[in-house]
């Protein structure tokens, strides 16, 4: 026990020693001068440099690790071939030293200050590059599902059949069923003389159909294909449109090819 406690009143012995040794040599800090070697900085301190390096050398103890220009910091000096250079009058401690240090602590934060108003700048740029271009997604996105849409309902409307006679409406409704049993992706729950029906889409991008056969003026009647798509979202509404138009436009000429034979 009692030879813990000396080697503890040692090692505190020899840490007030380095601090009031470095505490001297920053007393002594100011008459380093220009065009001196390390030798004579480590004479006039009265202690070696903590760090030799090939641009500066220091002194530093404690919490002192940084060199802030005023007799509490590091002691630090510039070197130029193993010569100090860079001491402003007065001393690197100095009233000098401290203004040359407040100023470029200052530069130092206007350039900090400049940089993030850059980066702000160019994230703002950014962002209405961005914006811009989604926008014009958008508008394009908008104007071409107005178009399919247009398209669909012309399509929609050129499936509409004209039958002149039960025996040809017999025939074209018969083959509508076969149209909508290979198109649709429902299967059909009613199929009469006058309706045939698929159940409802189940799926997104499924197709379901209605067929009508509808007496017209003397034997006419009139055909009239409906489909219905399960869309959510714009990419599937988009998918919808596309495959409704498809079907809507091969109804006619399916019936027509088919029932020439």
């Amino acid at each position: 026990m009692k030879k813990a406690v000396a080697i503890l009143m040692m090692a505190a012995m020899f840490a007030g020693c380095a601090a009031s040794s470095f505490r001297t040599a920053r007393e002594n800090a100011n008459q380093v001068k220009n065009g001196m070697t390390v030798q004579e900085a480590e004479t006039i301190l009265g202690m070696p440099a903590t760090d030799k390096g090939v641009n500066k050398v220091k002194w530093h103890r404690g919490n002192a690790k940084r060199y802030d220009a005023t007799p509490t910091g590091s002691v630090e000096y510039n070197l130029e071939n193993g010569i100090i250079v860079g001491v402003p009058d007065g001393g690197i401690f100095g009233p000098v030293a401290r203004q040359a240090y407040v100023q470029k602590l200052a530069a130092e934060e206007a350039a900090r200050r400049a940089e993030r108003q850059a980066n702000a700048a160019e994230r703002a740029a950014k962002a209405a590059a961005s914006a811009k271009a989604e926008a014009v997604r958008q508008e394009r996105e908008e104007a071409q599902a107005k178009e399919e849409t247009v398209a669909l309902l012309a399509a929609r409307e050129q499936a509409n059949i004209i039958c002149r006679d039960k025996t040809s409406c017999a025939k074209m409704f018969s083959l509508a069923q076969i149209f909508v049993t290979q198109n649709a992706n429902q299967k059909i729950q009613v199929a009469t003389d006058t309706v045939i029906q698929t159940y409802n889409p189940t799926e997104k991008g499924n197709i379901a159909a209605s067929i009508i056969k509808m007496p017209g003026s003397g034997s006419n009647e009139k055909i009239t294909l409906t489909l219905s798509c399960k869309s959510e979202g714009e990419a599937v509404a988009k998918i919808c449109r596309t495959e409704q138009t498809r079907i809507y436009k091969e109804f006619r000429p399916f019936i027509e090819k088919n029932l020439v034979r």
